[in-house]
């Protein structure tokens, strides 16, 4: 099967600027369901990353894309389901959060668990 597609819109026009199929896979159940999407910048580089946090079942992803390639930067996945995900400031620089069962802290440009 297929799964989700990301597209990037023009903000002002709609115009589909570019996109990227099976970002996530295809569910067979209406239990999996992407639950945030953020822009953040987590490197170096002056492009934007995107964001992504799923679950399906009991699984929980955190999925960091290049914001102009959509490239995988990296991809996590981690047991328990995911609530929310969202991009921290930390004294080590950036980060995703992901709220599972418990908070975890992923490093931004790695995807590694800081702690849990």
């Amino acid at each position: 099967g297929s799964g989700w597609t990301l597209s990037v819109l023009d903000a002002a026009t709609g115009e589909r600027l570019r996109s990227r199929a099976n970002v996530l896979p295809e569910w067979d159940s209406n239990i999996g369901i992407a639950i945030a999407i953020e822009l953040a910048n987590l490197d170096a580089d002056p492009q934007l990353e995107i964001v992504v946090g799923s679950r399906e079942r009991y699984e929980a992803t955190a999925l960091v894309l290049d914001g102009r390639t959509l490239e995988t930067q990296w991809q996590r996945t981690l047991g328990g389901l995911a609530w929310d995900v969202e991009v921290v400031q930390t004294a080590e620089g950036p980060a995703v959060a992901i709220a599972t069962e418990r908070a975890r802290l992923l490093d931004a440009i790695s995807g590694v668990e800081r702690w849990q």
